[in-house]
């Protein structure tokens, strides 16, 4: 692979790197003209060759052609093909994006985000990429006739399960994300953002920004009417030149957008940072956002699971763990090993400690919103169980209560620490914000901790000190 001339993004509270530019496959498939099937395996393959490692398609694209048996998970049969060698030798480089939630009917396409039919559609969609799982799974369009917790329960059971790794939504506004997040975190989102609709920049994008949350826009060239008619024809020569000079900036909002795009039907990666700073939008043929990463000096961004932990109530007891409900609602899974160790108040206990109805402090390894546990507190003390008294900081800002932001901190910086470090600094986290889910505690180049709550209470970042105080938050 060649060097890459794209500098990666942290796409939100998934924590993957991906390349600003993405590839989207809308365009793959006969509904924008008639395409070569190997022009775009080409030119998928020149977008890896130039870094780009974020690929957006969706099983319900062809749905609308005439021939819809022949083309439907066409884009994603290609995609398969196209990215073969990765897959099979470096799948953890790709990042795959999908959707489903739509179905063909005798009376037209319909949405449905049912259980049974997200089950189906992951089925078909491993099947036609020839994957073992989905890096990010998204709900395609709101359905108002399935209730959005079911909806949430049963992508967070494939996540459980292991069949994709992340939840998305697409077409979704704040109070639908907002709902859904009630049972699962939503931890991306994909609307439609180009030089002429520009809505998301009053309320979606800074609601994403301010929950973490990835934003993967799409037809951010306006479904070509922004390109001439020459860069209109895909083939490899066009990929390359618009990726590698292809891009736009515009301003509006605080936000700034990069775009470029292999096709008509592509999409882009948002980079939801603060309105002082200017947040980048990295644009796909696809769609993806995050927070940038620097590009030397250390990231905090997870490659994988981190240290983190929750607090709350026990709703069920499972055969290996337990279901817990944080004061802010989330449901968090938590899986107990041969090595998890048990506490109630301050005494030792056994794994019978944790019954249903009671509150409990677990500490491990996050990924989303399930935790591998290390060490389960049944009934811990000096913890609230609620936070509503707890005094939201801005930078800067001093309190009475706890101090103040460190006025030099920059987002990204610093470098994730487990083990004891991690566990006091959760715990003194969570006594003061106990509604969230710690999902990284990074340590900062003046010796202070960030957590990182991945919760849907503010703040999102608490900052503790060496004595594991809490010093302020975001």
């Amino acid at each position: 692979m060649s060097t890459s001339i794209l500098n990666p993004v942290t796409l939100g509270m998934t924590g993957i790197e991906v390349s600003p530019v993405a590839f989207g496959t809308w365009q793959l498939g006969g509904e924008w003209g008639q395409f070569d099937e190997d022009e775009g395996i080409a030119a998928i393959r020149r977008a890896r060759e130039l870094g780009v490692n974020l690929f957006d398609t969706a099983q319900g694209y062809g749905f609308g052609a005439s021939e819809q048996r022949r083309f439907r998970l066409r884009r994603e049969r290609l995609l398969g093909r196209a990215l073969r060698d990765d897959f099979d030798n470096r799948r953890e480089e790709v990042v795959v994006a999908t959707k489903g939630g739509l179905r063909m009917t005798e009376e037209g396409l319909v949405r449905d985000a049912s259980p049974a039919w997200l089950r189906s559609g992951v089925q078909d969609s491993l099947r036609a990429l020839e994957i073992d799982y989905i890096d990010i799974y998204q709900v395609h369009w709101p359905d108002p006739k399935v209730p959005f917790s079911e909806t949430a329960t049963a992508l967070q059971e494939l996540v459980d399960e292991g069949k994709i790794r992340h939840v998305g939504v697409s077409n979704f506004d704040t109070a639908q994300i907002a709902e859904l997040a009630r049972t699962r975190p939503v931890e991306t989102v994909q609307p439609p953002y180009h030089l002429f609709r520009r809505d998301i920049e009053a309320e979606l994008l800074p609601y994403a920004r301010e929950r973490d949350i990835g934003v993967l826009v799409y037809g951010p060239l306006m479904k070509g009417t922004t390109m001439t008619r020459k860069d209109k024809i895909l083939n490899r020569r066009k990929l390359s030149a618009l990726i590698a000079a292809g891009a736009i900036a515009i301003g509006g909002g605080g936000y700034g957008i990069v775009s470029a795009t292999a096709s008509t039907g592509s999409a882009t990666a948002v980079t939801a940072s603060s309105p002082s700073t200017g947040a980048g939008v990295a644009t796909t043929a696809s769609s993806a956002s995050g927070h940038r990463v620097p590009g030397k000096g250390g990231s905090n961004a997870r490659s994988g699971p981190a240290a983190g932990g929750s607090i709350g109530k026990v709703t069920s007891v499972l055969t290996s763990g337990f279901v817990l409900s944080t004061s802010g609602g989330q449901k968090v899974t938590v899986k107990e090993t041969s090595s998890t160790t048990y506490e109630q108040g301050t005494s030792s206990a056994l794994s019978s400690a944790v019954t249903k109805g009671k509150t409990a402090l677990v500490l491990g390894t996050t990924d989303s919103t399930t935790i591998t546990a290390t060490q389960v507190i049944v009934g811990p003390t000096n913890v609230p169980e609620s936070s509503s008294k707890v005094i939201a900081f801005k930078r800067g800002a001093t309190s009475k209560q706890a101090g103040q932001i460190p006025a030099s901190y920059k987002q990204g910086t610093g470098t994730i620490v487990s083990g004891a470090t991690a566990n006091e600094a959760t715990k003194a986290a969570l006594a003061a914000y106990p509604g969230g889910i710690v999902d990284r505690v990074v340590k900062l180049s003046n010796g202070e901790y960030e957590v990182h709550n991945i919760g849907v209470n503010w703040p999102h970042h608490i900052f503790i000190n060496q004595d594991f105080k809490v010093l302020g938050a975001d």
